[in-house]
């Protein structure tokens, strides 16, 4: 007669022990991968706001080179002149043959001149231009801004805008 070893009718405790350690294993590298991708997303997410918010200032900066007077700045908005760019009034018509520019023409007649201003309106940052016959809102940055401060010592104009729990970012400029 041959031994017959006896059959197992479930698991020993040994392996259920085994089976409990690697799947609790398997779900800390689960939960740790999870947390770091989190991190690094909200860390993206705080560098894409930083990169819009250097771009606006940039683009703050460049508008102020291009202006014709900057008004007195305040605390917490820039405010300035310059000559509107789409007005096709703006240079003296060229008859055919061409005609000289007249003596008395000047590029900065009021009409042709738009009232840039720069301000923070509920966490975003925000251009309004006022033209001679009209006004334009537009949204230069949607994100949360903080905050924006202008100041301004002799020709230097510097302005500083902040991300909410983020640094402060700082723009200068000499004025025209």
């Amino acid at each position: 007669m041959r031994y017959r070893w006896p059959i197992k009718r479930g698991v020993s405790l040994l392996e259920a022990l085994v089976t409990a350690f690697l799947g609790l294993l398997l779900l800390g590298v689960v939960a740790l991968t999870v947390k770091e991708y989190r991190q690094v997303l909200s860390k993206s997410q705080v560098l894409d706001q930083q990169i819009e918010l250097t771009l606006a200032l940039r683009r703050l900066c460049q508008e102020v080179q291009a202006s014709t007077a900057v008004l007195v700045p305040t605390a917490s908005s820039l405010q300035l002149t310059r000559l509107d760019p789409g007005n096709p009034n703006r240079f003296p018509l060229q008859l055919n043959p061409p005609q000289p520019v007249p003596a008395s023409w000047t590029p900065q007649t009021p009409s042709w001149l738009v009232t840039v201003d720069y301000a923070v309106v509920t966490g975003a940052l925000t251009r309004r231009c006022t033209f001679f016959d009209g006004t334009f809102n537009q949204v230069v940055m949607h994100g949360p801004v903080e905050g924006l401060q202008v100041s301004r010592a002799g020709e230097l104009l510097t302005m500083v805008a902040r991300l909410p729990g983020g640094p402060s970012l700082t723009a200068q400029v000499f004025v025209p």
